[in-house]
C-alpha cells in the first residue's frame, strides 16, 4: 500500500508513491533512484509480535493503522486572546455549513470525513481532530476557505498544527506561571510552545514570574526553534545550544552587595543560588518508529540496531534532568518509539540508578477520554542480527559490546517496587495517532545516589574541605559527578585524563588564574583546546547586555511607562544596537549573570523596540514600539501618553490601507487626540470594552507622522484580527479576502493637484525608512 503523504527524507514524485533516495555523484548531480515505498518490515512484525504487548485480536488492527496517513490535527491556542474566535468559528454551522463531506471527492482512507471535532481528553476543548490528511486536503476545493483560515491563524501562533500524540507531554507536567521550566531536547518546538502557553495561564497581558528554557545540541535546529517560539511573543524564554546530557549548571544573580565578593567566596555559597527546575521535559531523540504514518520509510530502515545505540544517551539525558530537578519537582520522560529499550528499560535504570531518589507518578489517569496502554514490566532483547537473547548471562562477547545488563527487564521483586505499568503507551489504532511513550518521574527527598551533587540545598550533604578536593571534584559538572559509570556516556565522549591537564587559560596574561572546565569543553574532544565559550562566538550568539543607561532613560520617560516597569529589564545584543529586547525578570537573573558565561544562549525574550533611521526632530526617542512587544508592554503602556484607543471605523481603515492622513479619521474626538499627538511611535487600541472581538487587546504598534499615522504590522496578523471583527460584528459585511497592503505601504493617491501631491510626499517622510519589512519577518538571530 502506498499513500500520498511526503515522507521526511524523501520527496513525491507527483503522479505516485515513489521517492527518490539523496544520493549525488563526485559532480554535484542527484543521481537517485526512485524508489517504491511498501508497508512491510518482516524485523519490525517480528520484533514487536515478540513483544507481546498488544493482544492477538489487536495486532491485525495496529498494522493496518500504520500504513495509513495521519489525520490533521491541531490545537488552539489562548495567549493572545483569540482563543474565543478560533473556538467559535471552527463550532459554527454557516462556517462548513454548505459543505457535504460524504460527498467531497477524497482517498478511501479518510473516508468517512466528518468536519472538524473536538479531542475528548485535551482540556479546555482546545485540541482539535480533522481525518483528512494535511496534505490531501490542499486537493479539495470545497476546503479552500478553511484552508486558507487555517494558514492564517497559524502563521500569528494562535494555531499550532500538531500531531495529537505529541501535545500529551506538557498536559501531564502541570506548569503554573511561577515555575522554572527546561525543554533539554525542544525543536522543532511545538511542546515548547505549550509550555510557554501553560506559563502564560493568566494571559499574554500578564508577566509570569517564571520562565522556560528551551535546549537543543544542534544549533541549525535552535534557530528553527527560535523561529517557532517568537510567535507567541513572549518575554519568558531563553534558547540554548548544549547537548543536553552535559547541560550546564546554572545560578541565579547575587543579590546587590554580593557582587563585591571575589568568585572563589562567591562560588562557596553558590548552593542558596544553584538554579533548579520546577518542571523538566525530557522528549529524547529515538528511532522514531512510533511516527511511520509521517514517515514512509521508517519502515524500510527499521533495525533493532537503532533502539540498542540510542539507549545510553536517553539514559544519559535523563539522568543530567534528574540532576536538575527540584524536590517533588517533575520530569516527564518521552518518546516517539515503541521500542521497550528505549522507553522501559531507561525508565527502569533511572529508577534503580538513582535509589529512592526518583519515583514514579500514575499517568494513566490523568487525562480523561485518553485510550492507554499500561508500561512494560518484561520485554525480549533483540541483538543488532536479528537473534533474541533472553538474559544477559546468555549474550556472547561480541553481543555485549552492543547490550548491556541495564537494557533487560528487572526482575519479578525489582518491578514490583517500580511499578513500570505506571507509564503509558499510546498506540496508533486506539484513537487514529501516532505510537508514543511517556513516563512521569518526581524527585522525592532522598538523595539520587552517587549522581547527586553536593550543594542541592534540598539535599544536603558533607562535602570535603576545599584544600582536599581534588582537581575534577571542583568541577561543577565533572565526570565523575555526573555520571556513576562509563557505559551512561559514549565512548566517543570520554576525554583522556592527559588531555585534561592540559587545558588551556583563557586569559592569557594571568597564566595563573585557570577556569573551571565548561560541561561541553570536558567532553567533547573537538572543544578541549579551547576556552569555553564566552561572548560572541558564533553569528547569533551576541551576549544579551542590559540597554545602555542613556537610551533606557529616553525610552522610559518618551512611552511614558508606569506600573513598575524596570528598565533593567530591557536589553540589546551589540553596543548601539537598533533592536531593544524586553525580557522576564527570571530571563535577565540567568541570562545576564556573568557566572553562567558558559550558557550559550541563541535567543530569549521578545524584539520590544527598534531604533529607525528617520524620525520627527522634536522626537525624544528614535525606538518604535514594534507589534511583537504589544502585548507584554501593555500593562505598563495603558494609562502612559503613548497609547490611543481608536473606534472601529479608525481600526478597519488602519488595517485596510495602514497609511491614513490623521484628517481622514471620522471620529472627532480620535481625530483631534492623533493631530494634537506628537511624532514618534505608539500604540493603537481598538475600543473593545466588551472584549466581544479578543479576549486580550486589539492593537497595533504605530508611527505618528507629520500629517499621518502608519501601522507596523504584517499582513497575516491584520487578516486574522478581520476575521475575529467580522464574526463579532457581521452586520458590516468585512471582505476579510480583500487585498491588504503591506505593511508600510502608503495608499495610493488618486486626486490631483499640488496640495494632494504635497500630502502624499509628506505621508512617504512620516513613514520610518529601512522599516517597511513586515513584522514576521525580520530574524534576529
Amino acid at each position: 500500500t502506498v499513500h500520498s503523504e511526503r515522507s521526511r527524507m524523501g520527496r513525491k514524485r507527483s503522479g505516485g508513491g515513489r521517492y527518490r533516495k539523496g544520493k549525488r555523484s563526485k559532480t554535484g548531480k542527484n543521481n537517485g533512484e526512485w524508489i517504491e515505498i511498501t508497508y512491510e518490515s518482516e524485523k519490525f512484525e517480528e520484533y514487536y509480535k515478540g513483544q507481546d504487548f498488544i493482544d492477538e485480536k489487536e495486532w491485525e488492527s495496529f498494522i493496518k493503522t500504520l500504513k495509513t496517513p495521519l489525520p490533521m490535527t491541531f490545537r488552539v491556542s489562548t495567549y493572545d486572546g483569540l482563543f474565543k474566535h478560533v473556538q467559535s468559528k471552527l463550532q459554527a454551522e454557516e462556517f462548513f455549513g454548505g459543505i457535504a463531506f460524504e460527498n467531497l471527492k477524497v482517498d478511501e482512507v479518510y473516508k468517512p470525513l466528518t468536519r472538524p471535532v473536538n479531542m475528548p481528553w485535551y482540556q479546555g476543548q482546545r485540541g482539535w481532530y480533522f481525518k483528512i490528511g494535511a496534505r490531501a486536503i490542499r486537493k479539495v476545493p470545497e476546503l479552500k476557505e478553511f484552508k486558507q483560515w487555517l494558514v492564517t491563524v497559524t502563521e500569528i501562533g494562535t494555531v499550532c498544527r500538531q500531531e495529537a500524540v505529541s501535545m500529551i507531554p506538557p498536559l501531564l507536567m502541570d506548569i503554573k506561571p511561577h515555575h522554572l521550566v527546561l525543554d533539554m531536547c525542544a525543536a522543532p518546538g511545538s511542546k515548547t510552545c505549550q509550555l510557554i502557553e501553560a506559563l502564560h495561564a493568566k494571559g499574554a497581558c500578564t508577566l509570569p514570574s517564571g520562565m522556560v528554557i528551551a535546549n537543543d545540541s544542534d544549533q541549525r535546529r535552535a534557530y528553527m526553534l527560535t523561529k517557532q517560539i517568537k510567535r507567541l511573543r513572549s518575554p519568558c524564554f531563553v534558547v540554548t545550544n548544549h547537548q543536553a546530557q552535559f547541560f550546564p549548571k546554572l545560578y541565579f544573580s547575587a543579590k546587590e552587595g554580593e557582587t563585591q565578593k571575589s568568585k572563589e567566596d562567591l562560588r562557596e555559597d553558590a548552593k542558596t543560588r544553584t538554579v533548579y527546575f520546577d518542571r523538566i521535559l525530557a522528549d529524547v531523540p529515538c528511532s522514531g518508529d512510533g511516527t511511520v504514518r509521517k514517515n514512509p520509510l521508517a519502515f524500510q530502515k527499521w533495525h533493532p540496531n537503532s533502539g540498542l545505540g540510542l539507549h545510553t544517551v536517553q539514559f544519559a539525558i535523563a539522568l543530567r534532568g534528574a540532576q536538575m530537578l527540584k524536590t517533588n519537582g517533575r520530569m516527564v520522560y518521552s518518546t516517539c518509539s515503541f521500542n521497550p529499550i528505549e522507553n522501559e528499560a531507561v525508565v527502569a535504570r533511572m529508577l534503580r540508578h538513582c535509589k529512592g531518589g526518583l519515583k514514579l507518578v500514575d499517568a494513566r489517569d490523568i487525562l480523561p477520554g485518553l485510550i492507554t496502554s499500561p508500561g512494560l514490566s518484561k520485554w525480549r532483547v533483540m541483538d543488532s542480527a536479528g537473534q533474541w537473547i533472553e538474559k544477559y548471562a546468555d549474550a556472547t562477547e561480541k553481543q555485549k559490546k552492543k547490550i548491556s545488563e541495564e537494557m533487560f527487564p528487572p526482575s519479578p521483586e525489582e518491578a514490583k517496587e517500580m511499578r513500570l505499568e505506571l507509564c503509558i503507551r499510546l498506540l496508533p489504532h486506539t484513537q487514529d495517532t501516532g505510537g508514543f511513550f511517556v513516563a512521569i518521574l518526581e524527585r522525592t527527598e532522598k538523595p539520587l545516589g552517587s549522581c547527586d551533587f553536593p550543594n542541592n540545598p534540598s539535599h544536603p550533604k558533607k562535602s570535603k574541605p576545599k584544600s582536599e578536593q581534588k582537581p575534577e571534584e571542583k568541577s561543577e559538572v565533572s565526570d565523575k559527578s555526573q555520571v556513576s559509570d562509563k557505559s551512561q556516556v559514549p565512548e566517543k565522549t570520554q576525554v583522556p585524563e592527559e588531555k585534561k591537564k592540559t587545558q588551556t587559560p583563557e586569559n592569557s596574561e594571568d597564566k595563573t588564574k585557570k577556569y573551571e572546565k565548561s560541561t561541553d569543553a570536558a567532553h567533547n574532544p573537538q572543544a578541549n583546546n579551547k576556552p569555553p565559550h564566552r561572548g560572541r562566538k558564533k553569528k547569533g550568539e551576541d551576549p544579551f547586555e542590559r540597554l545602555e543607561a542613556t537610551r533606557a532613560e529616553k525610552l522610559v520617560k518618551f512611552y511614558d511607562f508606569k506600573g513598575g516597569m524596570d528598565p533593567r529589564w530591557l536589553a540589546q545584543r551589540a553596543e548601539n544596537s537598533k533592536k531593544v529586547f524586553f525580557l522576564a525578570p527570571a530571563v535577565v537573573d540567568i541570562v545576564q549573570n556573568p557566572e553562567n558565561d558558559r550558557l550559550r544562549v541563541v535567543h530569549c525574550g521578545l524584539r520590544a523596540f527598534e531604533r529607525t533611521e528617520s524620525y520627527p526632530k522634536d522626537t525624544l526617542s528614535r525606538d518604535r514600539l514594534t507589534q511583537d512587544g504589544i502585548l507584554a508592554l501593555y500593562p505598563y503602556l495603558k494609562n502612559g501618553s503613548r497609547v490611543i484607543k481608536a473606534p472601529l471605523d479608525a481600526v478597519l481603515a488602519l488595517m485596510m490601507r495602514t497609511t491614513v492622513p490623521c484628517r481622514d479619521f471620522k471620529d472627532p474626538a480620535f481625530r483631534k487626540e492623533v493631530s494634537g499627538m506628537d511624532g514618534g511611535g505608539c500604540l493603537i487600541v481598538l475600543r473593545d470594552e466588551k472584549k466581544e472581538v479578543c479576549e486580550e487587546i486589539v492593537g497595533f504598534a504605530a508611527w505618528k507622522g507629520t500629517t499621518s499615522i502608519n501601522i507596523m504590522c504584517n499582513p497575516a496578523e491584520r487578516k486574522a484580527y478581520l476575521y475575529a471583527i467580522a464574526q463579532a460584528y457581521p452586520k458590516l459585511g468585512i471582505d476579510v479576502n480583500a487585498d491588504v497592503r503591506k505593511s508600510g505601504q502608503a495608499p495610493r493617491v488618486e486626486k490631483e493637484g499640488n496640495e494632494e501631491k504635497k500630502e502624499a510626499v509628506a505621508m512617504q517622510e512620516d513613514q520610518p525608512k529601512g522599516e517597511l519589512k513586515e513584522e514576521g519577518d525580520t530574524q534576529d538571530t
